[in-house]
């Protein structure tokens, strides 16, 4: 059994854009082609949640997500009757792949730990989509119980209550580790100028596009999302419903950006 840990945003830094977000991300959830999953949801009681058997929903609104993810794994430690075999972190507002839950399920092999090597990220602006292969281990990876839970590191808890992009990469470097490919990643993160890590303002009006524009330079080569994409529809909705009023962007633009990743890579 997959046991997703979901800790949601606090209440006061939500907006429509966020809870539109969410609703896609549960949605998705219930859309996956496995069935053997449960998750955890750890945010307000008023959260909207589907009311069935796959989803758990434990009160903490205030507090960081760390705080959130230590209550729901010493809920999976103490309470859930059945331990996972595998634990996931996901944030609120991201896409979790439909399909790679079932594809794990059909393997014969036990793996320590299932990721992408090429991290994808949907901007939600332009419609675009970047996989930049980073060192470091992404957000939202497939950990095995006994990793998730393994007290280590130099912070000295659990592993996924630790900085991804501190100590994942190193912890998980000689063990038996599956990697995604750039068809198939396990999630997909969602960036906008109103999401928290990404965000320039929490005002729909009063958009600093410059400085999210800079921050997506920290992303790329973007290209435009594949229409086939099993998000798609859900997210060019929620993308003319909040971003009619974006600076239009010509095909020399988007070569331009292009060449300046690459060049930044040199």
């Amino acid at each position: 059994m997959f046991v997703f840990l979901i800790p949601r945003v606090p209440t006061s830094l939500r907006n429509n854009l966020r809870e539109d977000l969410w609703e896609l991300c549960y949605a998705n959830l219930m859309n996956q082609t496995s069935k053997n999953w449960k998750a955890i949801v750890i945010g307000h009681l008023s959260d909207k949640i589907p009311d069935n058997h796959h989803f758990i929903l434990l009160e903490k609104d205030d507090g960081t997500k760390i705080e959130k993810l230590k209550l729901g794994l010493n809920y999976i430690k103490n309470t859930l009757p059945q331990k996972p075999d595998y634990v996931i972190r996901l944030d609120d507002d991201d896409i979790f792949s439909k399909d790679i839950l079932k594809t794990i399920d059909c393997k014969s092999t036990d793996f320590d730990c299932i990721y992408d090597p090429w991290h994808a990220s949907v901007d939600l602006v332009y419609m675009k989509i970047s996989f930049r292969n980073n060192y470091w281990l992404p957000n939202t990876v497939i950990h095995s119980y006994p990793n998730a839970i393994q007290i280590c590191g130099p912070v000295n808890t659990e592993l996924i209550l630790q900085d991804h992009s501190q100590f994942w990469h190193i912890y998980y470097k000689n063990k038996n580790c599956y990697l995604t490919s750039k068809k198939k990643p396990v999630y997909y993160r969602v960036l906008s100028p109103y999401t928290i890590t990404s965000s320039t303002s929490q005002n729909k009006d009063n958009v600093d596009w410059k400085t999210h524009n800079i921050y997506l330079d920290g992303y790329g080569p973007w290209i435009s999302i594949n229409k086939n994409a099993f998000f798609f529809k859900k997210i060019y909705e929620i993308s003319k419903k909040y971003f009619t009023d974006k600076v239009n962007r010509t095909y020399l633009y988007w070569v331009y950006k292009k060449l300046k990743y690459f060049k930044s890579c040199i």
